[in-house]
């Protein structure tokens, strides 16, 4: 492209064009340029009127929409170079529109739209290009075209302006003459690109076109850079001048000088930026650096730079792998602990001489085994009611980060639905209201990947849901008929269990406060009255309860306590007379009407408590006294 030309450079994705917004960037991708330029309001276009040589450089677009909450990828680079026109040179424009062309000839206009240029100039016998030979001064100027048919009765509309600025090519160290018809040297780069890396080497070449294009030149090479110009190279028989140790700028112009003793030429000057090389970053795609064997591992290698055509070299301790190309991913199985080690990548340009810097490492710990994972209860024990809450947790040592858990119950076949549980990864399974058909054998395991590496199973967990024990009680003290004043004891136990509940006490079916007059024990499983009364009188029973748990026991059949006013000893002489004579039997005999209970008996004479002694004979629970020998 020349100064003056009208330059439109086009950006689109693909698919629906609906709602994206397009922005330009220019030599870096930082801040966008301003749309001051654009023919079009969403930015799709961006149109140069009038290059200049400043408009030369790389161009990128992308893709915004959702008032710039989305970004597309950057475009690939388009250079655009913007040369001046010397004078000397041969300059053509054209003029042409979509259609058939035929029976169309071709008007130009210089400075203004009156009389139209003579075609002196021309390749084209019908105009649609206009050359200048040799290009002066007096050639700058606006230029217009615009097409006639059918003897000139009608005419196309004036096309746009295009702006021709011819320059005096500069040699201001040797004031040469400019002629018309003079050699040209031209400046080309190999790569021919305008950023290089820091140490890349940059081969330039001047090639001299002309009539004196096989003389003797000598070349001097030149740079400017912060506006100062240096001296590089001075009169080399060599056209090619190689760059070894660029060192980072972001603007370096280099030039050629040719002398051949009669004349002196300059070549255009050729832009380059010098970055640093770029950098390398690895991603460990699958997340986790401690793996275990024949699980996948992706790691990814990244270039930040807007350059493309890398490979890749992937290492581990330092040491180069076999796995080299064109993929920026590594893929491998987990097999060995050997492959354990820090892994790092860099990036080679395939067309250029160009290595990345190496990436920041990242250490991979691969096991000797999968793990297994551990299934723990809360409540903790073998004992599970019916109606109780009960969650399963499963998990193991080390990171818990990316895992999802399976449960299986009875078989280890179709992992359940994780309906009841109260995690999203799985980790718990919680059964909100057991019932008698959840008890069996659960086992569990982890998945991460996407479900495709799974650890070994647990080890099985047996869950035994039950309905809750009946508390059974029992009349310590022996007797459930009893008097005023005497002690009684309850006690209530569940049989066969280990749980440590706790008791209720109920009479009559309302539940036992434990008052004064009353005991009961740590966790309330006897219940004691101390001094019996007429109020204690009643149905008694018990249950037992697991407070943390929400557990009651069966309550307990009931015991009936009743107290009453002691009976009357009856005394009778079974002897059949109260008048003996001495050596006389005497035998006496004490009971209690109607009551079974088992009673003992003591015997009296005149108010004195009687011993047993050798003289007289008792019974085994004394309710016979016998006097053996009657005397005074």
């Amino acid at each position: 492209m020349y100064t003056g030309e009208r330059v439109t450079l086009n950006c689109r994705v693909g698919g629906d064009p609906a709602g994206w917004e397009y922005l330009w960037y220019k030599d870096t991708q930082g801040a966008a340029l301003p749309n001051t330029d654009s023919s079009r309001t969403d930015g799709s276009s961006y149109t140069i009127s009038s290059a200049a040589p400043t408009h030369s450089g790389e161009y990128w677009c992308r893709a915004v929409r959702g008032t710039q909450t989305f970004h597309s990828h950057y475009s690939d680079t388009f250079n655009l170079n913007i040369s001046e026109v010397y004078t000397g040179e041969r300059v053509t424009l054209s003029c042409g529109f979509g259609g058939d062309p035929a029976g169309w000839e071709y008007l130009w206009y210089k400075d203004k739209q009156g009389a139209a240029l003579p075609n002196t100039d021309s390749s084209r016998t019908d105009g649609s290009s206009y050359t200048i030979s040799s290009a002066a001064l007096s050639h700058s100027g606006e230029y217009w075209c615009r097409a006639a048919r059918g003897t000139q009765t009608f005419h196309s509309h004036y096309s746009d302006t295009l702006n021709l600025n011819i320059s005096v090519l500069a040699a201001v160290f040797y004031f040469a003459k400019l002629t018309e018809g003079r050699p040209r040297a031209s400046l080309t780069v190999d790569p021919r690109v305008s950023e290089v890396f820091i140490g890349e080497p940059i081969t330039l070449c001047c090639a001299i076109r002309g009539s004196e294009e096989n003389s003797s030149w000598k070349y001097t090479w030149k740079k400017q850079e912060n506006q100062e110009v240096l001296l590089l190279v001075n009169g080399e028989d060599t056209s090619a001048f190689t760059l070894n140790n660029t060192e980072e700028a972001d603007s370096i112009y280099y030039w050629c000088e040719a002398n051949n003793g009669n004349t002196m030429i300059q070549s255009n000057h050729h832009k380059l930026k010098v970055t640093a090389r770029p950098e390398a970053v690895l991603v460990l795609e699958s997340k986790w650096t401690t793996v275990f064997p024949t699980e996948r591992v992706t790691l990814r290698c990244d270039i930040k730079s807007s350059i493309t055509g890398w490979s890749y070299e992937w290492l581990k301790d330092d040491q180069l792998l076999n796995k080299t190309g064109n993929s920026n991913r590594y893929t491998f199985t987990a097999s060995a602990q050997s492959e354990s080690g820090q892994y790092t990548c860099n990036g080679h340009l395939t067309t250029r001489a160009v290595t990345s810097n190496i990436s920041s490492p990242i250490t991979l710990w691969v096991k000797g085994e999968k793990p297994k994972p551990v299934i723990t209860q809360d409540p903790p024990g073998a004992e599970v009611y019916t109606g109780e809450r009960v969650t399963l947790s499963c998990g193991f040592g080390g990171d818990p980060a990316g895992w999802e858990y399976l449960w299986y119950k009875d078989t280890q076949g179709a992992a359940l639905p994780n309906t009841d549980s109260s995690r999203t990864d799985g980790s718990s399974y919680t059964i909100s209201s057991a019932a008698l058909s959840h008890s069996g054998e659960y086992w569990c395991r982890a998945a991460r990947g996407r479900g495709s590496f799974y650890s070994e199973f647990s080890y099985s967990r047996t869950l035994n849901i039950s309905a809750p024990p009946q508390a059974e009680l029992t009349v310590q003290s022996g007797w459930t008929e009893v008097f005023p004043t005497e002690r009684v004891t309850l006690r209530c136990e569940i049989q066969g269990s280990s749980t440590e509940w706790m008791y209720r006490w109920y009479r009559d079916g309302q539940e036992l406060p434990v008052d004064k007059a009353d005991s009961s024990s740590g966790n309330g499983d006897t219940y004691t009255i101390l001094s019996a009364d007429q109020s204690h009188t009643g149905l008694y029973s018990c249950r037992g309860e697991l407070t943390e748990r929400g557990v009651q026991s069966t309550i307990c059949s009931a015991v009936k306590l009743s107290v009453s006013t002691p009976p009357q000893a009856e005394l009778t002489v079974q002897s059949g007379w109260t008048e003996v004579f001495p050596t006389e039997r005497v035998t006496l005999r004490c009971e209690i009407q109607g009551s079974s209970t088992e009673w003992m008996y003591r015997w009296y004479r005149d108010g004195q408590e009687l011993p047993v002694d050798k003289a007289d004979s008792s019974s085994g629970n004394g309710d016979t006294y016998t006097i053996l020998s009657a005397d005074q």
